[in-house]
Order: structure tokens, then sequence, then C-alpha cells
């Protein structure tokens, strides 16, 4: 039978590195996504993919448990290698606003019984620097304004300032403290794995 582990990794923590040096390449896993080089929406393996997860991960407003089951069976459990886990990680999940993260996780369970969660941590002291870093390339680079409220420049404190003030107020880097609790509330602590980006 196959295990489903879900890495819902933060920004910064080597969530890509996994992605694309271990989850994309290891040969005991059957890899969901998100593959760095996949055409599909959110990184999927497949459109198909993709079109089953949505409800289950990213819009639950149309998901059905029954129709859910069966495509994970169809999609997933019919193609994998029965000794192989199945690994799904996308970094965005892992700032889930923790109602919106729970929701999902239920969906999750509803959908594939019990999964494994693995999360990958990063201290904020050295994670928040090195996001502003890279949103500052970003802008410059790239032209992606939108983190810097479409100013050619805003220092770590006023880039700090706008990331608060777009998410409403709330200090979302800290959901993933609640989200790792009630993923031990809901599965037990033995489904639940902490990388720490620091060892």
């Amino acid at each position: 039978m196959n295990d489903f582990v879900l890495h819902p990794g933060l920004p910064k923590s080597a969530t890509s590195t996994l992605q694309r040096a271990l989850f994309s390449n290891h040969s005991e896993l059957h890899y969901l996504g998100k593959r760095l080089d996949s055409p599909s929406l959110k990184g999927c393996a497949s459109d198909e993919i993709y079109e089953f997860l949505k409800p289950v991960l990213w819009n639950g407003r149309h998901f059905d448990p029954e129709q859910s089951r069966t495509r994970y069976r169809e999609l997933v459990i019919e193609r994998a290698n029965p000794e192989h886990s199945v690994v799904g990680s996308w970094e965005a999940l892992g700032l889930l606003h923790p109602d919106r993260f729970a929701a999902m996780l239920s969906r999750l369970v509803h959908t594939v019984g019990r999964p494994r969660v693995l999360f990958g941590l990063r201290n904020p002291l050295s994670r928040i620097p090195s996001g502003y870093l890279q949103q500052l390339q970003g802008n410059f680079v790239r032209g992606n304004r939108k983190a810097f409220a479409n100013s050619p420049y805003l220092d770590i404190r006023q880039w700090l300032d706008n990331q608060v003030q777009i998410n409403g107020g709330d200090l979302f880097w800290t959901y993933y403290l609640a989200n790792i609790r009630t993923t031990v509330q809901e599965l037990g602590a033995q489904s639940v794995g902490v990388l720490v980006f620091e060892q």
C-alpha cells in the first residue's frame, strides 16, 4: 500500500532543492509535484494530477470526498508501484492561514487516508532576510514589483511592513507554528516530521 507524504515546505527552507534533487529523482517515490520544469499549473506532474488535486489542496469549494478518493485510486494508486511512497511538495501550502490549512488537511485525509506530513523550517532570523534579498533581486532583474508595492526599492523594514499589510495585518510567516500543531493534533506526532534548514 502506498503511503502519501505531503511536504508543505516554507520559502527559503530548501524546498526547491528537495523538489529538484530528491523528490523528482528518487527511484522509490511516485512524485506528484511540484516539478520546477512542469508546464502544468502548480508544477503538478500532469494536468490530470492538477485537476484532481485542485479541490483537495487549493480550492475546496467543489470538493467531493467520494469523487476525490476515486480519482486518487485511478490517477495515483493504480499507476504507482505499490512499494513506492506518493509524495507531493508545494511551498505555498506551508504559508496557508491556519484555518485554510486545517480545512486542506481534512480534505487530504478524506482523499488519501492518513497522510504523513513533512515540514521544512528555517530560522526566521535568516529566512526573512533571505526572502527579502530574493524579492529584491526579482524586483530589479525581472521587474516583479508586487512585493515592493510597485516601488523600485523598499528597505527591509518597509518591505516587512508591506508584507504584513498585504496579508491583512497577520504575521503570515508564523502560520507554520499553528499548522504543525494542527497536523500533530489531527494525525498524531508519529505522522509528522520536521526538517530544520540549519541542521
